[in-house]
């Protein structure tokens, strides 16, 4: 069976295209450091420090620093194109196996080095393709080495019943190791010695190549699910932040910002919304000249369907309320509408009220909401608490809500809000309905604007840095009597 190749989407391909420039700049560095140990044996040979083997040693290994500091550079430069991981991977390996046609002692592991460099790809297909040919390559520069190279005695074998001479051209490495070997240095024994190309190519070291090329084989394929993983959850973490954006954008569009201010009321109102959408609204509204109505409001859920639920709300409270309805009718309405549509089981709270600016008589009704303070005579703010409060409208179809008075006088004032100002928490203590009390009655003389603005203010410093897990919404009005 054929594998499936696989499809990156185009920001999984972003995100393996910047791994592989920083993967291409690890490989890069690899050149950096084979050139400071091949300069530091080339000194050293010079110096007579140790003695590299062949008096041509010294040319190779200063020719290779040359080389590789190049290839340094110039993958560097070429940093971004499709083609430098494997000129990089493919001129390593060829160094590697040069140096091992010449040198077989000890150099198996350097031939593991491309494949380890492979795996930070993340790339299965890359590793897989530089392990092939890293094995051909070890099998024919061992082969060459055999021939051309200088070869590890311990793979020499002798023809039984010759003699072994040992001369003075022969290379001072294999003479010392046939003499040790012999145990009686002062024979002469006639050299015939070969190499068993075959067994010196396929080796025990062979088997431990093929051992690390499927370690890193399979922690490439892990690595590289681990990516797709990583880039999905990105995909959908930004999939997410785009609605709630949206859905942000959404709720903000249709607030009022523009508040009356006129002989016989004032309003001033803010909405600062939480990281994760919710569908926190106010608003206000002239019903005719004599009465203003004003809602805070709550709708359950997060993201653009609370957004789009609210606007529905927010839409229908509004245009009942704009025929004259009283706002137990409204809520009344307004529920069955909402009921019926409610697929996704979303619901909202909501204070609604009319106020007569005649005579300053409120008239409102209280779907489940958080009950608002009111300041009447001079006096200190108090919980307008209504014993009729009923569900939350779209909670429940075919539920009657009650209407409640109360009249205001010139100088009296009314606050409105959401769960979001009582529930602002600190190491799981709530901001509460004390400390609110204790805050409006403080600054019951201060401007409208004033008052809300301060107040955020003291639910940022409560919360000491804690994130803001609902939106905080308000809503103040206060009546100056009849115009």
């Amino acid at each position: 069976m054929g594998h499936k190749k696989i499809k990156f989407s185009e920001s999984t391909q972003a995100l393996f295209e910047e791994n592989e420039w920083k993967a291409n700049n690890l490989i890069a560095g690899s050149f950096g450091i084979l050139a400071f140990i091949y300069l530091v044996i080339a000194i050293c040979s010079i110096t007579g420090v140790f003695d590299v083997p062949a008096t041509w040693g010294i040319f190779f290994f200063g020719l290779q620093t040359a080389l590789f500091i190049a290839m340094m550079f110039a993958i560097r430069r070429l940093n971004q194109k499709k083609f430098t991981k494997y000129v990089g991977l493919v001129a390593l390996l060829l160094a590697i196996s040069l140096y091992t046609v010449i040198y077989s002692y000890g150099v198996e592991l350097l031939f593991a080095i491309p494949i380890v460099l492979s795996c930070r790809y993340y790339l299965k297909k890359v590793t897989l393709n530089v392990s092939i040919v890293t094995t051909i390559a070890y099998i024919v520069s061992k082969f060459l080495s055999s021939i051309y190279g200088l070869p590890d005695i311990n793979m020499v074998s002798f023809v039984p019943g010759t003699i072994i001479t040992i001369t003075s051209t022969m290379d001072a490495a294999i003479a010392d190791a046939i003499s040790q070997l012999q145990g009686e240095a002062l024979h002469q024994f006639l050299v015939d010695y070969n190499i068993n190309n075959f067994f010196y190519c396929i080796d025990s070291n062979l088997v431990f190549l093929l051992a690390i090329i499927y370690v890193c084989y399979n922690t490439t394929k892990r690595m590289q699910t681990m990516v797709l993983i990583q880039a999905d959850i990105s995909s959908k973490k930004a999939a997410v932040e785009s609605e709630l954006k949206m859905g942000n954008s959404i709720q903000i569009s249709m607030l009022p910002h523009n508040f009356p201010t006129s002989e016989s009321v004032e309003i001033f109102a803010t909405m600062d919304p939480a990281k994760e959408v919710g569908g926190d609204f106010y608003d206000f509204f002239f019903i005719d000249k004599t009465h203003v109505g004003i809602v805070v409001a709550d709708v359950s859920g997060k993201g653009v369907p609370a957004a789009l639920f609210m606007v529905i709300t927010k839409t229908l409270i509004k245009d009942q309320a704009k025929l004259g309805l009283s706002p137990e009718k409204v809520f009344t309405k307004v529920n069955h509408s909402l009921s019926k549509s409610d697929d996704e089981g979303m619901f909202v709270t909501a204070w609604f009220g009319v106020l007569d600016m005649e005579t300053g008589v409120l008239n409102y009704s209280n779907a489940g909401h958080n009950p608002p303070l009111i300041c009447i005579g001079g006096k200190e703010f108090q919980f307008l608490r209504s014993p009729k409060r009923k569900l939350p409208l779209a909670a429940m179809d075919k539920v009657e809500y009650y209407q409640e008075s109360i009249t205001l006088s010139a100088g009296d004032s009314i606050f409105l809000y959401t769960d979001g100002v009582t529930e602002a928490c600190h190491q799981k203590d709530f901001y509460g309905e004390t400390r609110l009390t204790e805050y409006l009655n403080k600054n019951r003389d201060t401007d409208l604007e004033g008052v809300l603005h301060g107040l955020k203010a003291e639910l940022d410093a409560f919360a000491d840095g804690e994130p803001q897990y609902d939106d905080i919404t308000m809503l103040m009005m206060k009546y100056k009597g009849r115009g």
